[in-house]
């Protein structure tokens, strides 16, 4: 009963439907790899999956992306990673570069895992006009720093360098906020 079929670069396919996902290669034969119950409690839709060279399973679902891997959930994208307004993820591709494009209602983008654990992870989806919106890999010992964020390690930002990312992100919100309420005929921001 399986409907679609994606190549596996490591070797094989893999067959699946709405509910479920079967791996195929000519040692191992027919095995299930999983079934929608195996990510989530709710009452999602396989909608498409993709493979990449890295051995991750991406799955696009109704309730996001799912990145399989050994035998498990290694991460899950949702609208508070940035894939857009939308939860339903309708295609899913892996490039060259392992990057992990997607289609939302009213946004593409990519995801881009980084091996490296002193970044954030790195999502840019396409606004609904084309035009990519821009994300910054910030070194998390700048956001966060602790018991881990050894200087030895990794060289401290300066606070310019701090600021400068940080109203990056700050200032399109404030100006957004500020022409709602001249809008509405409210001066809350100066």
């Amino acid at each position: 009963m399986m409907q679609h079929v994606k190549r596996d670069p490591l070797g094989g396919v893999y067959l699946f439907n709405q509910e479920k996902i079967v791996h195929y290669d000519a040692q191992s034969g027919f095995y299930e790899v999983l079934a929608r119950d195996d990510l989530t409690q709710e009452q999602i839709t396989i909608n498409d999956i993709a493979a990449g060279s890295d051995g991750n399973l991406n799955i696009a679902t109704d309730d996001g992306i799912y990145i399989w891997r050994d035998g498990g959930i290694y991460r899950h994208l949702n609208r508070f990673e940035g894939i857009g307004t939308s939860e339903i993820v309708k295609t899913v591709n892996v490039d060259i570069e392992n990057r992990v494009w997607f289609g939302t209602q009213g946004f593409v983008g990519y995801y881009s895992d980084n091996t490296h654990p002193e970044y954030l992870i790195m999502v840019n989806p396409v606004t609904p006009q084309g035009t990519l919106i821009p994300f910054t890999r910030v070194p998390v010992t700048s956001l966060t720093p602790g018991p881990s964020a050894t200087p030895a390690a990794s060289p401290s930002p300066d606070s310019s360098s701090l600021m400068t990312t940080v109203s990056r992100i700050t200032d399109p919100i404030t100006r957004a906020i500020s022409a709602l309420a001249k809008k509405f005929g409210a001066n809350i921001l100066t």
